[in-house]
């Protein structure tokens, strides 16, 4: 197969026994196995003071070199959300949905969601249980580790949640605050006006758990380089400049 694809090949099959005791393999599906080229290298700027770092990572990204500025930012806070019932869940699902569709253009407003766990599984105890379709306007997916429970990143490779992501360039993290090497500065999110109840009064319940923070004025620019495979996320880049290295699929 991947020689007549001349690309590798992503396949699933299953294997029986017939009535003759034969080995019988039946193939499901194939097809091409999406990458995202590494591009021009990003080398890590140096920010001008410690406090300007809201986010340092050490491996544990998808995506390729990128200097990708934030316009807005859809947080949602790990230890409201483990609280929540199960129906509460999946409103908070349903209302990332439609936050995800307000996203018109991924170029004018590069959005960056963060939440706990995993993001499309099935099981609400375990992350968000979004339909890939809810959250495919955003241009960097981060799940995050969350102490309580059982949230823990999990992005299954080979998976359909994977190849979306893949074929539609969103930049992924896994954020583990509980490892020393890792710098995730939530009260900064948590301190930022919410913009939420203006958006979507309906859902002002909901305030406490999911933060939507417009992030131009400080200008939040996300930087990976996959050569030193470190991801540095910081304030005081210039708004709506650079964008994504060149990492097409």
């Amino acid at each position: 197969l991947n020689a007549v694809y001349h690309h590798p090949v992503d396949v699933e099959f299953t294997v029986n026994f017939n009535k003759a005791g034969a080995i019988q393999v039946n193939l499901l599906q194939c097809r091409p196995f999406q990458t995202i080229g590494m591009g021009g290298r990003c080398p890590l700027p140096q920010a001008d003071d410690s406090r300007d770092i809201v986010l340092r990572l050490e491996g544990g990204f998808m995506g390729g070199n990128v200097a990708l500025p934030i316009a807005l930012v859809i947080l949602v806070d790990p230890e409201p959300y483990s609280r929540l019932s199960l129906s509460e869940k999946y409103s908070v699902a349903r209302l990332i949905g439609r936050l995800n569709r307000s996203v018109v253009d991924q170029d004018t407003t590069p959005t960056l969601l963060l939440g706990p766990g995993r993001w499309g599984t099935s099981t609400p105890a375990m992350g968000v249980p979004v339909h890939f379709a809810e959250i495919n306007h955003i241009s960097a997916l981060a799940e995050i580790s969350y102490r309580d429970g059982s949230l823990i990143p999990d992005l299954s490779f080979g998976s359909h949640f994977f190849h979306d992501l893949i074929e539609t360039s969103i930049f992924y993290l896994a954020i583990y605050p509980e490892q020393p090497e890792v710098l995730f500065d939530r009260q900064w999110f948590l301190d930022q006006p919410n913009r939420l109840a203006a958006l979507y009064p309906e859902d002002t319940a909901l305030a406490a758990v999911v933060r939507v923070v417009d992030t131009r004025a400080a200008g939040l620019t996300i930087h990976a380089d996959v050569t030193s495979q470190q991801v540095l996320g910081y304030l005081g880049g210039p708004p709506q400049a650079g964008g994504r290295a060149d990492s097409n699929a």
